[in-house]
């Protein structure tokens, strides 16, 4: 249980919380899968995507935004470290 306290942190990945108990990263992910439930949102209908500047009130430099265009209320803002993992070279287009 003290990993899934660990885990509250939102700042902690799942790869931290394993090597701070010593413990695999599926050890940590299942654990989560097997206690936590998460509620899933549905999706609007329409979505904008757009991506602004905040280097002035974040560590990263842009940050995807993602909204509800009927309803203007802001689904996620997702910082642009996280489009690093894509490789888009070997995309089909």
């Amino acid at each position: 249980m003290e990993i899934l306290h660990a885990l509250r942190n939102h700042n902690h990945t799942f790869t931290h919380v394993a090597s701070q108990f010593n413990v695999s990263i599926q050890k940590v992910s299942d654990l989560f899968d097997h206690h936590v439930q998460c509620k899933r949102l549905s999706l609007p209908d329409t979505m904008c995507i757009d991506e602004i500047y905040t280097a002035r009130i974040s560590a990263y430099k842009y940050a995807c935004v993602l909204l509800d265009f009927k309803t203007n209320q802001i689904i996620d803002n997702i910082p642009t470290e996280y489009f690093g993992q894509f490789d888009i070279s070997s995309r089909s287009i």
